[in-house]
């Protein structure tokens, strides 16, 4: 599971435990260079394995940059060491500025790029092995509503995206053969520090956006909800099931989850 000391990874990863899987917990775990807000630390995932262990599986702390092939390939290797297998990935890690074009550096388009898309790949790269001998796997993508769309002033974070959905669908023709699914949940905008956080440089961003998802939603009432933004435990939800034989002939798929909004 990796970026999992915080946000929807820690939710991800607890929900997993208290379905009996034990966890590799990953995250960076310390300050990105080009990103202006906090990361996870090394106390939140620390307190992610506890409370994992707590739930009475196994799991282990690996502080690892996901856009790095040595950092990465050292965890998995980690991972199979440990747990002897890997049945499930899920690519939850993942990082955001917000920038219009004209203003953005080179750096700052790259670091979205390699966390987000080479991450993505790197965990897939490594891990796949590992399923293709046990002829089974369950690969979950994180992606995002941006990855089937358009927004501005994230257009690293949306090409990103949307490298993961193609990433994804070429994958799991792939690995097909051998009984390994490969999917994405596209996720709306869900409240979590990241989000939060990221938005800070844009007064209103928030608001708006929870008042623009409210307004999308096909559900009625809707936007006039105290909080319209989504919650962690409905990815999380989605997460659970593509990891679960009820979703064993689903693969390729990006899945919105986002009350309707990639609907109209």
């Amino acid at each position: 599971m990796t970026g999992a000391a915080r946000g929807m990874g820690r939710n991800h990863a607890l929900a997993f435990a208290k379905e009996g899987a034990n966890i590799i917990v990953n995250d960076v775990a310390k300050k990105m260079e080009h990103i202006p807000f906090t990361t996870g630390t090394e106390e939140q995932l620390q307190k992610t394995v506890a409370e994992i262990k707590a739930l009475g599986v196994d799991a282990i702390a690996a502080r690892a940059d996901v856009s790095n092939s040595s950092q990465v390939k050292s965890m998995v290797d980690t991972a199979v060491t440990h747990f002897g297998r890997i049945d499930i990935l899920v690519n939850n890690a993942g990082t955001i500025t917000i920038s219009p074009v004209v203003e953005m550096s080179e750096d700052e388009w790259d670091k979205v790029i390699q966390v987000n898309l080479k991450g993505t790949f790197l965990c897939c790269k490594y891990v796949a092995p590992h399923m293709i001998q046990q002829k089974y796997g369950r690969i979950i993508n994180i992606a995002s509503t941006e990855g089937l769309a358009g927004t501005p002033y994230i257009s690293h974070y949306v090409a990103s995206k949307h490298g993961v959905v193609g990433f994804t669908k070429s994958l799991a023709q792939e690995l097909g053969k051998y009984w390994i699914t490969v999917n994405a949940i596209c996720p709306g905008d869900v409240g979590t520090d990241l989000f939060f956080e990221s938005a800070k440089g844009m007064p209103g961003f928030v608001a708006e956006i929870s008042r623009l998802q409210g307004a999308y939603s096909v559900f009625p009432g809707y936007a006039e909800f105290e909080k319209p933004l989504l919650e962690p435990t409905d990815i999380t939800n989605a997460v659970l099931w593509l990891a679960s034989d009820e979703a064993r002939y689903i693969t390729g798929i990006a899945m919105p989850v986002d009350s309707g909004y990639m609907s109209k």
